[in-house]
């Protein structure tokens, strides 16, 4: 999956995206949420609720 979006009952929309998606870049680098880097790989219902993006950046490495 590259990128979707979901229409909410509340008529807002989230979106799901991929960066740099491919059958080698297999590993999250990082996760943004509206722009926002998410540390811990966390979000919550409200936060898909309150509509939105979240960015997922795709790497070949592993993270340490």
């Amino acid at each position: 999956m590259k990128n979707a979006t979901s229409y909410l009952e509340n008529g807002k929309t989230f979106e799901i995206e991929a960066k740099n998606q491919s059958d080698k870049n297999v590993y999250i680098e990082k996760i943004e949420l509206n722009g926002k880097v998410i540390k811990d790989f966390t979000i919550k219902h409200k936060d898909i609720m309150n509509g939105g993006k979240l960015t997922f950046y795709m790497t070949n490495k592993p993270k340490k």
